[in-house]
């Protein structure tokens, strides 16, 4: 009913141990009890294991070897992630680069707008001193001419009243004590 090669090949499980490793070369590396097993999938139950959980391996489909991932085998695809992981840092810095630029940018026109305003106003409230010393000097001048005008008028209405005085004293040759005098 199933032939060999339908079988189902078992997932291998970690294994650690607490013994220490014999030394192996970096790479491919038989697994232990396959020479002269009768099922290269299954482990004796003789068996110690000595390889620890940290090191993570394949094993091959075809001849059933495992594969120990070390740095030289892993070494080509942590560089095409490291290489993604960079260009997409370049690409993050880039872009963080590009919106510190155009902060700047709209911070310097800011800074500008607000130059010009205050400038303007500067310009509005100086046109508006000048505006009103004007007017006030204009109230000040039309202030001075009524206080004048009405000085005037007075020394008018004195002067008025001594040449008023000096005439009626001319026409009455012994002056208005006379006439008191007579009447008694």
């Amino acid at each position: 009913m199933f032939n060999e090669n339908d079988k189902p090949t078992p997932i291998p499980l970690p294994k650690a141990s607490s013994l220490p490793r014999p030394p192996r070369l970096p790479g491919i590396t038989p697994r232990p009890g396959t020479v002269g097993a009768g099922n290269p999938d299954t482990i004796p139950p003789h068996h110690h294991r000595t390889d620890t959980v940290s090191d993570p391996q394949i094993i091959c489909t075809k001849c059933g070897t495992e594969i120990k991932l070390t740095e030289s085998l892993a070494a080509p695809i942590v560089a095409a992630s490291r290489k993604q992981f960079e260009a997409q840092l370049a690409a993050k810095e880039a872009d963080f680069g590009r919106r510190e630029a155009h902060l700047r940018q709209t911070q310097d026109d800011l800074a500008k707008a607000r130059e010009a305003l205050d400038e303007q106003v500067a310009t509005r409230v100086r046109a508006e001193r000048v505006a009103i010393a004007e007017a006030e000097a204009r109230k000040a001048r039309l202030a001075l001419a009524d206080d004048l005008g009405q000085r005037d008028r007075q020394l008018c209405r004195s002067a008025a009243d001594a040449c008023y005085e000096q005439r009626e004293a001319r026409r009455s040759p012994a002056g208005p004590d006379r006439y008191v005098a007579q009447a008694a």
